[in-house]
């Protein structure tokens, strides 16, 4: 198989890979916020921030996959980070099932800078109305080409801001872009330490890529996999990557992400 080949087979895979549990998935969109770094104005009843990204619709909050925050407090808010800039289409929002009609009267901001660092927030959707007990809503941004890294949901009432999940979709023609510039070299490996490693149940490197894209907390740019053992290491290089940390490593195929 050619490089071309391999490529084009890469690309095609990772954009119909189905995402776990009951997060949903469609032909033509990808979930890119599962299992990426959260935060949140405060937390209440053990309701973590990344309850809302870990791919599980269940709305009743005693089974632990609903965030949280506190109560009276005005402007509540939950942030995820995308760890890349994309093309946002929609936000799918699945409500607790005893919300009482707390969630209601918020806005949807994405913002290519993180809102901690003054980043210029865009607005995606005001959304006045109330969202059912139980029910998952998909909100399209009011404008076009909307791109970013952070969406953040903010609440300006008193009650608390409580999710179950929240899905940021991306049309997967737009994500074929991120994955032009994937250079594979079997034979060869990097030195540098992962940030994240697993045990795969193949080799292949395409499932490594899959494994590094979802890998929590980081952004992987370079991928690669272990023959032997089926050992994938995620690895993360900033600024422009060059060559001078691979070694060679006959049980080991390199992949890297010339991305921005």
């Amino acid at each position: 198989m050619t490089h071309f080949h391999f490529i084009s087979l890469l690309i095609f895979l990772l954009s119909s890979h189905p995402q776990r549990c009951n997060a949903l998935q469609t032909l033509d969109y990808v979930n890119v916020a599962l299992n990426k770094p959260t935060k949140q104005s405060s937390t209440q009843l053990g309701g973590d921030s990344s309850r809302a990204v870990d791919g599980d619709r269940n709305s009743n909050y005693s089974f632990g996959s609903c965030s949280n925050t506190r109560e009276g407090f005005n402007n509540s808010f939950w942030i995820v980070d995308l760890l890349s800039s994309y093309p946002v289409h929609s936000v799918l929002i699945t409500n607790r099932d005893r919300a009482d009609g707390r969630l209601r009267d918020f806005q949807i901001l994405v913002s290519k800078i993180s809102p901690y660092k003054n980043g210029i927030d865009e607005l995606c959707l005001h959304y006045p109305s109330t969202v059912s007990p139980g029910a998952t809503i998909e909100l399209k941004c009011s404008q076009k080409n909307i791109y970013g890294r952070y969406v953040s949901i903010w609440k300006p009432m008193y009650f608390g801001l409580a999710l179950c999940e929240v899905e940021v979709h991306v049309d997967k023609t737009r994500m074929r872009e991120r994955f032009a510039n994937l250079y594979v070299t079997p034979g060869r490996k990097s030195s540098k330490s992962p940030f994240f490693s697993k045990k795969m149940k193949s080799s292949s490197t395409v499932d490594c890529v899959r494994t590094c894209l979802s890998a929590p907390g980081r952004h992987a740019t370079i991928m690669q996999v272990e023959k032997a053992t089926k050992t994938c290491e995620c690895i993360e290089e900033s600024g422009l990557l060059t060559t001078a940390t691979d070694i060679s490593d006959a049980s080991w195929t390199l992949v890297k992400s010339y991305q921005n």
